[in-house]
């Protein structure tokens, strides 16, 4: 698993130093950039904590992760009252989860807990966040391979995967011999690796592609909607977004199509919208495919407690789902 930076206000979240934030807030607070530094405002947009980080991650499990030092300098995570909760010392984290981050120190992987040590040192090639009980770590260096920690640190599956990735429904995609299926928590094979690509399942749908495209399967293998698609994302709210030539549409778990494609980009729905692009501008649709706000922004991210991040003409905000500003004010 390549460490991603944290390099965009819409970037998965993961960080490693490269500044920015990925916005998600069930804490009630939002990533927000003043000047060349990082801080967080609430859902007025009112300012919560001071901007003092040169880059930050978003929330998760009453974590965020924070930057100090520059673009190559070092990470670790603060609570919701500001205050430091796992000292910044490492060269890259991931959000937590479950109770535990990973952390990577000297090239090597390993896990902080809530109360800010260490629980497993770093002694994993690479690592990913606990989903489910289990986490997916790589030994073994250069010709290594993946296998799954529980939540005491013991290897429960066997590393024997050459890729790996999270569990979802009890169910995780690996890859063996270069080809791709899913095993249950015990590691046996759940779905036979068959094909060409994968992503964890999400609403009881695996996302599988099968030559150059992409359909999906159920927990037990069978093709639900035949892979037909260029390009695809997994359900989210009931709907899945899917690219045919070249452009994105939507389906549903009938593999009906509910909204056309006919954007040149689109997101995973959330909080009911879902932006897409019209030539080089965002706007947001509903679920029957209705503008609620008009493409106007160089780059959106998905609605999160009511608020989504925007760049409008080089200018950071916060928007409601009105399209209204809610920071800056």
């Amino acid at each position: 698993m390549a460490v991603v930076a944290a390099a965009g206000l819409f970037a998965a979240s993961c960080c490693d130093g490269g500044g920015g934030a990925a916005v998600s807030a069930p804490s009630g607070l939002y990533p927000a950039p003043q000047g060349d530094k990082w801080g967080f405002i609430d859902r007025e947009g009112k300012p919560a904590l001071e901007p003092r980080y040169d880059a930050v991650g978003a929330f998760s499990d009453g974590f965020a992760a924070v930057q100090v030092g520059g673009r190559r300098g070092k990470w670790g995570f603060i609570d919701t009252s500001g205050k430091v909760a796992v000292q910044t010392a490492y060269d890259a984290v991931l959000p937590f989860s479950e109770g535990f981050a990973a952390v990577k120190k000297e090239n090597l992987w390993g896990y902080v807990g809530r109360d800010g040590k260490e629980a497993f040192k770093p002694h994993f090639d690479d690592a990913q966040s606990f989903s489910e009980g289990l986490a997916a770590v790589h030994v073994g260096g250069r010709g290594g391979k993946w296998g799954y920690i529980d939540r005491s640190g013991k290897i429960v599956i066997t590393p024997q995967f050459e890729e790996a990735d999270a569990f979802s429904g009890g169910l995780a995609c690996v890859m063996v011999n270069r080809k791709w299926g899913y095993i249950n928590k015990r590691g046996e094979t759940a779905i036979s690796p068959n094909f060409d690509g994968a992503m964890p399942f999400a609403e009881g749908l695996g996302l599988v592609r099968v030559g150059r495209s992409w359909g999906y399967v159920d927990g037990t293998g069978s093709t639900v909607i035949i892979p037909q698609y260029d390009d695809a994302g997994g359900f989210r709210d009931g709907l899945a977004r899917v690219k045919s030539g070249k452009t994105w549409g939507f389906i549903n778990k009938s593999g009906a199509t509910v909204i056309d494609a006919k954007y040149d980009d689109v997101q995973g729905f959330s909080e009911g919208l879902a932006a897409v692009r019209v030539g080089t501008k965002w706007g947001f649709i509903d679920r029957q495919g209705q503008f609620v706000i008009n493409p106007q922004y160089d780059a959106a991210g998905p609605f999160t407690g009511g608020l989504s991040f925007v760049v409008d003409q080089k200018t950071q905000r916060y928007v409601d789902k009105k399209g209204q500003s809610v920071w800056p004010k």
